[in-house]
């Protein structure tokens, strides 16, 4: 039985029920075409456990939302309902247009992990000068980055992109913020700060986890994966060149016989019949 939806509707992802939009958070994630999480309220609060930091961080990470601790213990402080208290901060004033990375990022205080704002405290990526920015970047990773910055992103998404799947928008997302997790790394790494190149580091590996990112996905070169690699080889085959990947493909072209047989047995004698030919040897 086909599910109507109406205007003001949507479909809860996880308990698969149609509810109204206000029963969603909103998101500022490009991967959200309607601008709402694809989770309805409920099922978010049975899975993201407020005690747990980490699974606050990854909860914001999707929305492309900020953590700022100075906001998130008023939260707590002055609702019940401390994810929707936290989040309608952000509806008005000059909050509203903050992203995830202009909050704290997890385990990093924001004035210890910056970016374009304060080429200072730390390092900047360089940029190819073959390589040009377009509105659709920007939009895509956001207007505080450097063209540094965007390089890095999109050459890291795009490698995650051409090796694993990108099936479903939860995917992507996460490639994207798996990409951002490393550019900080990246910056943190040059600049010294061990400490907190660790606890990205730990947060991306923790990310992977999450979406069952592994290796073998990409190489198949584990024992035993003899599949794993074919299944690659198939994939090549049909991303880079459709039906031309052999150079002789003559030989490719008729590889069960079907044609030969099909001459031999039909074609053939039809042209003996109607005196086309007097080919009479079988050579069978």
């Amino acid at each position: 039985m086909a599910i109507t939806i109406k205007e003001n509707q949507k479909l809860c992802m996880k308990c698969e029920k149609v509810k109204t939009k206000s029963h969603f958070y909103k998101s500022m994630s490009e991967w959200h075409g309607d601008s709402t999480f694809p989770y309805c309220k409920h099922c978010v609060k049975g899975l993201v456990n407020l005690d747990d930091e980490y699974a606050i961080h990854t909860f914001l990470i999707q929305l492309d939302r900020p953590f700022l601790s100075d906001l998130w213990e008023k939260a707590v402080n002055d609702d019940k309902e401390t994810l929707g208290r936290y989040l309608a901060f952000f509806n008005v004033g000059g909050d509203k247009n903050k992203r995830y990375k202009d909050g704290e990022i997890y385990g990093i205080v924001n004035n210890e992990v910056s970016h374009s704002d304060n080429p200072e405290s730390v390092t900047q990526i360089k940029v190819s000068e073959n390589f040009k920015v377009s509105p659709e970047m920007k939009k895509k990773w956001g207007e505080s980055w450097n063209d540094g910055d965007i390089h890095y992103l999109e050459d890291f998404y795009d490698e995650y992109k051409n090796t694993y799947s990108t099936d479903t928008p939860a995917q992507r997302n996460l490639y994207r913020n798996i990409a951002i997790i490393h550019l900080q790394a990246e910056k943190q790494l040059t600049d010294g700060h061990l400490k907190q190149y660790k606890e990205l580091m730990e947060l991306s590996s923790k990310l992977h986890n999450d979406g069952n990112i592994k290796p073998v996905q990409s190489t198949g070169a584990n024992e035993d994966k003899g599949l794993s690699t074919y299944g690659l080889w198939i994939k090549e085959v049909e991303r880079e060149e459709p039906c031309e990947f052999f150079e002789n493909k003559k030989i490719y072209e008729d590889a069960d016989d079907l044609k030969k047989y099909l001459d031999k047995w039909f074609v053939r004698p039809f042209k003996n019949i109607f005196n086309l030919s007097k080919d009479f040897d079988v050579k069978d």
